[in-house]
């Protein structure tokens, strides 16, 4: 099974990473990369994909209000949110969005496609 997923990170240097180690990997289908929030809800909601692994500083609109939103319109797509924070009180309010899972971006490098895969199955 692929792996579907739209990545969305305002940071061009990150952004290119995190695309290529989503390529790299055999299982997961990039179908877009993006730099503002509101595409990558648009994206999200025309593509669908399995999985929606958002930055929480988004312009546009945020990591966690497009995992609220996507939720509460019913949408299938799942969403990761990465930030730089590690604070444990931030995660956990974090993930009442409704957000699937969350990554520290220093752990994403190592990380991003086994979380990917998890979120993917829930």
């Amino acid at each position: 099974m692929t792996i579907r997923v739209i990545l969305a990170d305002d940071n061009p240097l990150i952004r290119q990473v995190m695309s290529g180690i989503l390529q790299s990997a055999a299982d997961i289908e990039l179908v877009a990369a993006v730099e503002d929030g509101q595409q990558a809800l648009d994206l999200a909601i025309e593509q669908c994909p399995d999985v929606l692994v958002l930055d929480v500083e988004l312009p546009g609109k945020t990591g966690d209000a497009i995992a609220h939103q996507l939720h509460h319109c019913g949408s299938p797509v799942k969403a990761l949110l990465l930030s730089a924070h590690a604070d444990r009180t931030f995660i956990q309010e974090l993930l009442r969005s409704y957000a699937r899972g969350y990554l520290v971006k220093d752990e994403a490098m190592k990380c991003l496609a086994p979380a990917v895969r998890r979120v993917a199955q829930g």
